[in-house]
């Protein structure tokens, strides 16, 4: 009896081995069809994710091309009327052309104004000048150099018209003396802005920023156009960067022509994109962040975050050049 029912457990046994392993090619044609449906859809999920950040970058790649002819074809039009100023007539700014007093606390600045031109069929075309009234009393190269800057006005009215994201588009002297802008603003604003008693003081404060001293041939001996850090615009506009571009007449450094774009319009570069899987951004090599869509800056924002800000905690850590990093897969 003994010996028949060890007989009957080790069939059983053997049975269930045998069960067991007739089920052994079928599992791992399940785990087989499993995985290879998994690498598929991850593949697919990949794919998808690519294409969405290809197209945000393409996106991204027209702007700065925008910015780059704007701030390019300003250069070409300074240089070029530079070049054959001498067979130029005098611009038909100058005779709106007059000094201004501007209050301030403790005194009066005298400053260059472009104000008589808001009350002609011409206002909407001005632009501001802030500068030493001296330049009234200037010799020949000097009014020649303040004509090229007032060419730049129909140029630059045609690019904001055209692309509304730019803010300012300006013109700085390479003497430090005089700066250009579009559109007209009033002289009030900007030297207020600088929290100066003296026109010496509002200029040195205007030509100390980074969008002008990255043009000059100490910080540029290229003479390369660049853009700046994100900054915050002292007129009141908030968060912006600057592209900008030195202007050399035979060799010499006269100045820099350059435009701004608020970090509000990058944001909504990426806030058009109805398919968005999980956080982007826009950054800079420094790991500024630019645009942040789920959390977008305001014009009260005083600080531009930095992706220390926004990336969750495991990648805080890595360097910024490593995160940004330029890689053949996604």
């Amino acid at each position: 009896m003994n010996e028949a029912t060890a007989r009957r457990k080790r069939l059983a046994r053997h049975y269930n081995r045998l069960i067991a392993w007739s089920a052994v090619p079928l599992t791992l044609i399940i785990a087989a069809l499993a995985a290879q449906q998994f690498f598929k859809q991850r593949e697919t999920e990949l794919g998808r994710l690519y294409n969405i950040a290809t197209e945000q970058r393409v996106m991204l790649n027209a702007f700065v091309k925008i910015a780059n002819l704007h701030v390019g074809a300003m250069r070409r039009q300074a240089e070029d009327y530079l070049a054959t100023a001498s067979e130029r007539h005098p611009s038909e700014w100058r005779s709106w052309l007059v000094p201004s007093q501007i209050e301030v606390e403790g005194g009066v600045i005298a400053s260059l104004s472009l104000n008589p031109a808001q009350q002609t069929p011409f206002k909407e075309l001005t632009g501001t000048i802030m500068g030493r009234i001296e330049l009234l009393q200037g010799n020949d190269e000097r009014w020649v150099e303040l004509d090229m800057a007032f060419s730049l006005f129909p140029l630059q009215r045609s690019a904001h018209a055209a692309t509304p994201f730019f803010r300012w588009s300006y013109y700085f002297s390479g003497n430090e003396d005089f700066v250009t802008a579009f559109p007209w603003q009033d002289n009030t604003v900007n030297v207020k802005s600088a929290n100066a008693a003296t026109m010496e003081s509002v200029l040195a404060y205007w030509f100390g920023f980074d969008v002008y001293r990255l043009a000059t041939p100490e910080r540029n001996p290229d003479g390369r156009s660049y853009w700046t850090e994100a900054y915050l615009d002292t007129a009141g506009a908030g968060l912006m960067v600057s592209h900008g571009a030195p202007v050399y007449r035979e060799g010499r450094y006269v100045g820099m022509v350059g435009t701004d774009v608020l970090l509000g319009f990058l944001t909504e570069l990426l806030q058009a994109f109805t398919e968005r899987w999980g956080p982007v951004w826009i950054v800079n090599e420094t790991g500024q962040v630019l645009a942040d869509p789920d959390h977008p800056y305001t014009a009260t924002d005083q600080r531009v975050r930095t992706l220390a800000d926004v990336l969750p905690g495991s990648l805080r850590s890595v360097p910024v050049d490593r995160l940004l990093q330029p890689s053949d897969e996604f």
